[in-house]
């Protein structure tokens, strides 16, 4: 791909250096890349990012992004106006585009499907779906999902997450600090509650373990005090929130997912690049990366007994045989940056036709 391709990206993370590495990152190595936003992200000698604008005001804040990607979008020529997901970014990106004739990208997060396309506005949400000319996603499952929403299937492309280095070159430390991980947003769609609830069942069994919970967010408190009632302050740790968590993947046996929905969670993507067996659902595209009893167990019926089953079986030392997983090497494969950019050069090469 030719680096005269020319990209110009709208969105609202780069705050969140790991979004922009995994979002970003992979394009900007294909593609002369441009990041709109509010406040430029790390620097970063692939991006060249463009600041909006602030006045304190969150509305219009994010409109600012909206008339500074125009005012940049109609002075140069673009390949591609890219976005992340739909509310505001991809409205934003679809504009642009109409305006100065580009063809648009939407790249799918789970909220997008799981939350806004089946709310009581599920019908425009989907009809935004089918009006890009990329739609970007990882799984299958959501793939399928789209195209049931009349999304064509040419312009839907399966992207992968990419794999930090430091990721892939670590392995589990011999002797493990904690026994249970779960990292995550302490949030309601993440459900930590199931988490300490199976940690309960555990506890009931007279299992021993340790557990650490790695986050933030507005469950917090509940969920504190919850442990504190439960009786499982001596087992649980609640670590807060830290940028350093391959550390914890490292010092940890099991990790723990316990969401009611996902696409294509990082973590477990992570955990399994570290080298560590995961217990969690068969949400979204997790089953396109999990072996169930290989390199982790699916818990289809969500129920603290059904994952303290597993998690007991790992910590009993039933080890679930990573070496052996055919995904496991899929997941080492696809998420290099090298193998994610080849992907986004495939998708510029199709628009450049």
């Amino acid at each position: 791909m030719s680096t005269t391709t020319k990209t110009l990206v709208l969105c609202g993370f780069v705050n969140f250096p790991k979004k922009v590495d995994t979002h970003v990152k992979p394009l900007a190595l294909t593609a002369d890349t441009t990041v709109v936003c509010a406040s430029p992200g790390s620097p970063d000698p692939h991006i060249r990012y463009k600041r909006a604008p602030t006045i304190g005001v969150r509305i219009l804040d994010v409109l600012l992004i909206l008339l500074i990607g125009l005012s940049t979008a109609v002075r140069d020529d673009y390949d591609l106006i890219v976005s992340f997901s739909l509310i505001p970014y991809g409205i934003f990106a679809f504009v642009i585009g109409t305006v100065t004739r580009t063809p648009t990208h939407l790249g799918i997060i789970g909220g997008d499907v799981d939350g806004h396309a089946q709310n009581w506005y599920g019908p425009a949400i989907k009809w935004w779906f089918r009006r890009f000319d990329v739609v970007t996603v990882a799984g299958h499952d959501y793939a399928d999902r789209l195209a049931e929403y009349g999304v064509d299937p040419d312009r839907i492309w399966r992207v992968f997450h990419p794999i930090d280095d430091a990721y892939r070159e670590s392995t589990p430390v011999a002797d493990p600090e904690y026994d249970i991980l779960w990292l995550g947003r302490i949030s309601p769609e993440k459900d930590p509650y199931l988490f300490i609830d199976t940690l309960t069942e555990l506890h009931r069994r007279s299992v021993e373990f340790s557990a650490v919970l790695v986050g933030s967010g507005p469950l917090e408190s509940d969920i504190r005090a919850l442990i504190s009632r439960r009786g499982l302050e001596d087992h649980v740790e609640l670590a807060g929130w830290t940028d350093e968590q391959l550390e914890y993947y490292r010092n940890s046996r099991v990790y723990v997912l316990t969401s009611t929905r996902e696409m294509m969670p990082l973590t477990v993507i992570e955990a399994i690049t570290v080298g560590i067996p995961v217990v969690v659902p068969p949400l979204g595209g997790i089953p396109d990366i999990v072996d169930d009893g290989e390199n982790g167990y699916l818990v289809p019926d969500g129920n603290p007994g059904a994952y303290a089953d597993r998690i007991e079986r790992v910590l009993r030392g039933e080890d679930c045989r990573l070496e052996r997983s055919p995904k496991t090497r899929w997941v080492e494969d696809a998420g290099s940056y090298e193998a994610v950019s080849r992907s986004w050069e495939e998708i510029l090469a199709t628009l450049n036709h």
